[in-house]
């Protein structure tokens, strides 16, 4: 009764809404909205949600939300119960509409003494990938990735004390975190070597010790 009862709340969100809803693998996406501007939210847009109820889901959220301005994006990270994980992505019109949405919304009472903690959301765009063969050039990193990932725009090859490596920009976080799934668990094996992948550290330059570069704070869930 209670799985009927949520569905119908989240099929009356999308009829008031017009905003699709989408089930992906370990998220939920909502939005964009129907007719929504030409223009991508950007860079700065988005914020990270945290300490959310379990059996909370976007009938509740996206009101909250929407108090903060436009919304363009909700990502709310699932388990394979049908539960929420605790935590979310919501994308905003503007870097404006997310500063304002933490300053808002965090500690915002969601349920009586249940308080949410909202954050700017690390946009980090670029991977590193260690391991690469010596003569490995930005085009041929190119032909290998495509076959794997996609939204990646610009590849740079740096040479250090670890060897060679790749430094991989993405046109989104959601992109570069995407791809980041794809290629870290397990064994990654590209060019018949097992490769390392992380995200750049931005507050490190590429150039000086390669391990400088990854970032082992990485944002949660991905």
């Amino acid at each position: 009764m209670e799985k009927k009862i949520l569905s119908r709340r989240l099929e009356d969100l999308q009829e008031a809404t017009g905003c699709p809803l989408t089930q992906t693998n370990g998220e939920r996406i909502f939005g964009p909205p129907p007719n929504w501007r030409s223009f991508t939210p950007t860079r700065g847009s988005e914020v990270f949600i945290g300490k959310i109820p379990r059996d909370c889901y976007e009938d509740e959220l996206v009101p909250v939300l929407n108090l903060a301005g436009p919304l363009y994006m909700l990502r709310l990270k699932m388990d394979f119960s049908g539960h929420n994980r605790g935590f979310a992505f919501a994308l905003y019109e503007s870097p404006e509409v997310a500063t304002s949405a933490v300053a808002l919304l965090n500690k915002f009472a969601i349920r009586p003494g249940v308080h949410l903690g909202v954050t700017l959301s690390v946009d980090n765009r670029e991977l590193v990938i260690y391991g690469l063969p010596y003569d490995s050039t930005p085009l041929g990193v190119a032909r290998v990735l495509e076959s794997h990932v996609s939204g990646f725009q610009n590849i740079t090859i740096h040479r250090n004390t670890v060897g060679i490596l790749a430094i991989v920009e993405f046109d989104t976080h959601f992109a570069a975190a995407k791809a980041r799934r794809v290629l870290v668990p397990g064994c990654t094996h590209l060019w018949n070597n097992r490769v390392a992948v992380d995200w750049v550290d931005p507050r490190n330059t590429p150039l000086s010790s390669g391990r400088s570069l990854l970032n082992n704070r990485s944002t949660p869930g991905f």
